[in-house]
């Protein structure tokens, strides 16, 4: 385990604010830093030890913030935390990088004797030790011949010299008395045997370091050479190491290999790299390719280029780019290298610069998709002519259309890539049922490439429709509410009657210009309401009466875009409502009730999620009576004593034009017949159809009665409640209604 001895130092931060008293600006006083921790790696270690001498290795891991001005080791034979007062080994100051390994040689000891040595790093704040470690000298039968450490270095090494380092760790417990190196040609292990150096003895300290200069030495020669050293116990040989002298330099021209490579042609330009293998033992002062048009054998006195001097290494690649040339035309190129010797030259090539052409379209609109608005079209690129191509793309028009007279064009701008290669282009906001014609171009310097002119009509608009993942997200087209009134005798009723889908919506009252919820009759109500968007905002299904006029029913069925998703069919018990006789006034089926109809599923109506393309002029005045029968019997005013003129026609619809329709409604205002004539208009507004109820007016057969009857309606209330489902902008960027002939409306 670890220990780390820690220095904490806690400065005093004090602030003087000093204010002159013209200037009045502060004097702000610096801080004391605050010295942190410095911590010792816990366990030092010691090693050579020998009578009179060992060598211990320490470790700063962190030295905190403060400058170490004195580290290194302490050291007593009598005290087991030696201090500073004892004896030390100073290394002066430590700068780092920590952490920080540093090393004491410690001599002049008594053999055979214990030392107690510990580390010791002093700063501006104090001193802090390490952990102690104890040491025992060698007794003096304890000699042995002296330690040399393998760090041999050799250095300066020429033609026949070389520089050669050693390090004698210890002298073994008794004094050397001769060291130096021996050295052979011929024997990997050299001995004194062999040829040596004789150095004579040394004291130390150690280690101790030494170094000798071996001159006189045979050239380009390998020598097996090692330090030694004796003393009284023996001799001791430290790592060989193998040297060869330099060889003796022999001067000449470079040489360059016959590999050169042309690696790019272009119509101004070429790229061509070639291999110098050897310098000729002498720099290089210059070197490049030469070239020319009318010289088959350029020198440097033709055009060239350099590329300056070099001292390699070698085999040397080097590569010229050479510009300004002629278009089409045939050089001469070579590579050529120059020393003190003289110039050397590579071998010839012979290059053609590019003509330039038009660029080549290949393979013209490989590939097309179209919808009713959109086109992608993709081409592709065969070459560039032998120059950039500045710009390409693809042009579309209602004719054959040119960059000069385009009616749309994409461009893909600059490319100067490898070929072939295929591009794409996208034309949005186009026109149905168009006749398009579309090609693709590129342009270099040379001119304009057009590609095969293709004739495209864009097809009629067709709506997308999603199928949402649940049936609950369906969105609701059409909303129908069918109730079959019971054959049993008083199952009718004359009293209001309403439904309710959702708390928000208010009741939603039934009826129609007819005696409906008459005995054995089956009615038909739409029930349009904002409220009401998708299949999941049907949260139950209320039908309620007000009266004391019962109602029984024996069948009701909820249709949802044109498929029934709910039947309760009650003909062996039908369903009763009304505000007396102990019945309920109203009667709800939960929304878990409504959803356990095994027609509530995608299986029983897998294309419920589409929507039905055209409202016939029946269903159109069936939703335009029901919507107006709610407001006559809901928030219309009960003042008016508005009712229907019970008859087939009291509501029609007639064609009025492109988007319109003409609508009349016929009422009773107490006993007066009256009608109220309208417009209902149905525009397309950003992609949606609105529904606009314009220029209502009423009239009666008796024109002293007054022709109000019109202002009695909340129009506003009326559109939002016909273009809540009727508008059917169904995934299409537009909205395309027809009113035709017999009244009715087609979409797409």
């Amino acid at each position: 385990m670890k220990k780390i001895i820690k220095i904490l130092f806690l400065g005093a931060i004090s602030y003087s604010l000093l204010y002159a008293c013209n200037s009045k600006k502060k004097d702000t006083v610096t801080p004391t830093k605050e010295v942190t921790i410095v911590e010792f790696d816990a366990a030092s270690t010691t090693e050579n030890i020998t009578l009179n001498s060992f060598k211990v290795t320490s470790k700063i891991t962190n030295a905190g913030n403060g400058d170490i001005t004195e580290h290194g080791h302490v050291y007593s034979s009598s005290s087991d935390t030696p201090t500073l007062s004892d004896s030390k080994k100073d290394l002066g100051a430590n700068g780092g990088p920590f952490p920080a390994v540093f090393a004491s040689t410690i001599g002049d000891l008594k053999p055979e004797t214990k030392y107690f040595v510990r580390p010791f790093a002093k700063n501006e704040k104090g001193v802090v030790y390490g952990k102690t470690v104890e040491v025992l000298t060698l007794a003096e039968d304890k000699k042995f011949a002296p330690a040399i450490d393998d760090n041999t270095k050799i250095e300066e090494i020429k033609t026949d010299e070389f520089k050669i380092t050693n390090t004698l760790a210890n002298d073994g417990g008794s004094k050397i008395t001769q060291y130096g190196h021996v050295y052979s040609e011929i024997n990997p292990s050299p001995s004194v045997s062999d040829l040596k150096t004789e150095l004579g003895g040394t004291d130390g300290p150690f280690p101790f370091s030494f170094s000798k200069t071996f001159t006189g030495l045979k050239s380009n020669t390998k020598y097996y050479i090692r330090a030694y050293a004796q003393n009284e116990k023996g001799i001791s040989y430290g790592k060989t190491a193998e040297v060869t002298t330099a060889a003796v330099i022999v001067t000449s021209t470079p040489s360059i290999d016959d590999n050169s490579k042309i690696e790019d042609t272009q119509i101004e330009s070429l790229r061509i790299s070639s291999t110098i293998s050897n310098s000729g033992n002498l720099e290089i002062i210059q070197h490049g390719h030469v070239y020319s048009s009318t010289e088959k054998i350029p020198t440097t006195t033709s055009s060239n280029t350099q590329l300056n001097a070099t001292k390699g290494p070698f085999p040397l690649k080097f590569t010229s780019e050479i510009k300004s040339l002629k278009e089409g035309t045939t050089y001469y190129v070579r590579p050529y290298a120059t020393n003190a010797k003289g110039t050397a030259y590579g071998k010839v090539q012979e290059v053609n610069t590019l003509a330039i052409k038009p660029p080549v379209i290949s393979n013209s609109n490989v590939s097309r998709a179209m919808t009713y608005n959109s086109v992608t079209l993709e081409s592709a690129l065969g070459g560039d002519g032998g120059a950039p191509i500045t710009d390409y793309g693809h042009l579309i028009g209602t004719s054959v259309p040119t960059l000069a007279s385009n009616t749309g064009k994409i461009t893909l701008g600059k490319y100067e890539g490898s070929f072939p290669k295929n591009f794409k282009s996208t034309f949005g906001d186009l026109k149905e049922n168009t006749i398009y014609y579309v090609r693709s171009y590129a342009t270099n310097i040379k001119g304009t490439t057009y590609g095969e002119s293709i004739i495209l009509p864009t097809p009629e608009a067709e709506p997308t429709f999603t199928k949402p993942a649940s049936i609950e997200d369906v969105p609701i087209y059409s909303l129908e509410l069918v109730i079959k009134t019971a054959n049993t005798s008083d199952a009718g009723t004359d009293d209001k009657a309403y439904v309710k889908l959702n708390d928000a919506m208010n009741n939603y009252y039934l009826d129609l210009p007819k005696d409906d919820r008459e005995k054995n009759q089956t009615d038909s109500y739409y029930i349009l309401d904002p409220s009401l968007k998708t299949i999941k905002d049907i949260k139950y299904l209320t039908i309620g009466k007000e009266g004391t006029d019962a109602w029984s029913m024996e069948n009701i069925t909820i249709r949802v875009n044109g498929y029934q998703i709910y039947v309760n069919n009650l003909t062996s018990n039908p369903l009763t409502i009304d505000g007396n006789d102990g019945y309920s006034p109203k009667y709800t089926i939960s929304s878990a009730d409504l959803r356990r109809s095994s027609q509530w599923s995608y299986t029983a109506n897998p294309l419920i999620y589409q929507s039905s393309r055209t409202i016939s002029n029946a269903m159109l005045e069936l939703m335009i009576a029901s919507v107006f029968g709610n407001e006559l019997n809901g928030s219309f005013q009960a003042s008016k004593k508005v009712a229907w003129e019970e008859k087939a026609s009291a509501v029609e619809v007639t064609y009025k034009g492109a988007d319109r329709v003409a609508v009349r409604i016929s009422l009773y205002e107490r006993t007066q017949k009256s009608i109220i004539d309208f417009v209902l208009a149905l525009p397309c507004v950003s992609g949606i159809i609105q529904f606009a109820i314009l220029s209502p007016v009423g009239s009666t057969n008796n024109p002293a009665v007054s022709t109000s009857i019109h202002t009695y309606f909340d129009y506003p209330s009326i559109q939002r409640k016909l273009a809540v489902h009727l508008n059917r902008t169904l995934n299409l960027p537009m909205c395309k209604t027809k009113v035709n002939a017999d009244g009715s409306i087609s979409y797409w």
